[in-house]
């Protein structure tokens, strides 16, 4: 049963996208296909981290219909 944290307590690493703690301080326990990597995480919050893939993933929609230059 995987545990379930709330929005605003949701952590993942910059680096490996493993859950990790808010301070940076260690990567959270992992199971089948989670890889932490070497070295101390770079939390970010889940939430921001999908905002910010959406909007790359746009931005690569728009830059290949021609819609940016």
């Amino acid at each position: 049963m995987a545990r379930k944290r709330s929005a605003e307590h949701d952590f993942i690493c910059k680096v490996c996208n493993c859950p990790c703690e808010a301070d940076g301080s260690r990567h959270l326990g992992g199971g089948q296909n989670m890889r932490a990597c070497k070295g101390a995480p770079q939390p970010i919050l889940r939430s921001e981290w999908d905002a910010m893939m959406a909007e790359m993933v746009a931005c690569a929609r728009d830059v290949i219909a021609g819609n940016r230059f």
